[in-house]
């Protein structure tokens, strides 16, 4: 699906203005400071709810104005067009006319990635940061994605609330197991979308770099090829008390990685 027009009113310091694009390859040129990166970012904005920026949505707001409004059409089959209207309270979002409340409704109508300068983090950076570019990744090919891990934080906060106030053994043992089931749905989304991406990875990364780069999902507990709810129960009961000790499990897909290897 490929954009063919921008309508951007109220970000940031771009003026009111309505851009049409070209079908392939489109090129932004302007002096430091001019827009350029503003552009990008509204397109990202109005595709996945979000800025790859800021995650206040109140610098957004152009300091004239006390409201923004994006909207992009992009041609596929269906010719679609998504919008976002944020008031400095409450964002709202449309696609082809239909409105929703939800961001989990609307992320991922339209499949961007941006590609920065501060984006060499993803290899020398903390795994946090890999996961996170893997489930932004996931939830623009699979909906539900952002739903099994949003499940799974809150299992994991809560079974760490109780690690930390020294709970029972049998409150843990519970927990646990919801920690479990939610982690085992999270680990095999993951894993699913990691077999298709990191191998086109390593193929565009051979272009590059000139030189052979390989890219492997590593799952936590490590070694373990398909992570069922039974098994992962079962690490998280042998490490339950190193996590009575750090306030946080030890295993699950919290700790997932992207093993990457020049």
């Amino acid at each position: 699906m490929a954009i063919t027009s921008l309508q951007v009113r109220g970000f940031r310091a771009i003026g009111d203005t309505t851009l049409e694009f070209e079908p392939g390859e489109n090129y932004l040129f302007g002096p430091n400071g001019s827009g350029k990166t503003s552009l990008l970012e509204a397109v990202h904005y109005v595709a996945t709810g979000r800025s790859f920026r800021t995650r206040r949505d109140g610098e957004l707001l152009n300091l004239a104005g006390d409201q923004l409004l994006l909207s992009v059409a992009a041609s596929d089959e269906r010719g679609r067009t998504g919008r976002i209207e944020f008031d400095g309270r409450q964002k709202r979002f449309e696609l082809d006319g239909r409105r929703f409340t939800r961001l989990s409704e609307f992320f991922g109508w339209l499949a961007v990635v941006p590609l920065l300068l501060g984006d060499v983090e993803l290899v020398s950076g903390s795994p946090g940061r890999r996961r996170e570019y893997l489930d932004m990744a996931a939830a623009k090919v699979d909906r539900e994605h952002i739903g099994a891990l949003n499940d799974y934080r809150r299992a994991l906060v809560q079974y760490g609330r109780l690690l930390t106030v020294g709970a029972a053994e049998d409150q843990l043992e519970a927990w646990e197991a919801e920690v479990a089931r939610n982690g085992e749905v999270l680990a095999r989304r993951r894993a699913d979308v990691a077999s298709g991406l990191l191998g086109r990875a390593a193929e565009l990364a051979l272009g590059l770099v000139g030189g052979p780069v390989s890219f492997r999902f590593r799952g936590s507990p490590a070694g373990e090829e398909s992570l069922t709810a039974a098994r992962m129960r079962e690490r998280l009961a042998a490490s339950r008390r190193r996590a009575r000790e750090t306030g946080y499990p030890v295993v699950g897909p919290h700790r997932d990685d992207i093993a990457v290897r020049f």
